[in-house]
């Protein structure tokens, strides 16, 4: 899908990617972290990982978004943790706030 684009292109389709309803995190943080591969191709490492995980939150609900760079995750398995406790707890779904976070 994405593999024919030039870095500004893949960079604007990073910019507009959100996670849809029951889209699996797994895959879809594998997808955010290519994109950024392909959008910053000379960039190092640490600073991709950055972006991924900045883009990553910034595609997510409204509130789970707010939640989870609350929690300043610093790698993507961070906030993927965060995301999937916040999902459970069915934040961002009409939740009451009630429920308390482990973290």
């Amino acid at each position: 899908m994405f593999d024919n684009q030039t870095p500004d292109k893949q960079l604007l389709e990073l910019r507009k990617i959100k996670m849809k309803p029951n889209e699996d995190m797994n895959l879809f943080g594998f997808k955010i972290k290519a994109m950024v591969q392909k959008a910053y191709p000379g960039l190092d490492i640490a600073n991709k990982e950055r972006l991924s995980v900045s883009h990553f939150i910034g595609a997510l609900h409204p509130e789970i978004e707010k939640r989870v760079r609350g929690c300043n995750p610093v790698n993507m398995a961070k906030a993927l943790k965060y995301t999937k406790q916040y999902e459970l707890e069915g934040i961002g779904k009409g939740a009451t706030k009630d429920k308390k976070s482990p973290f």
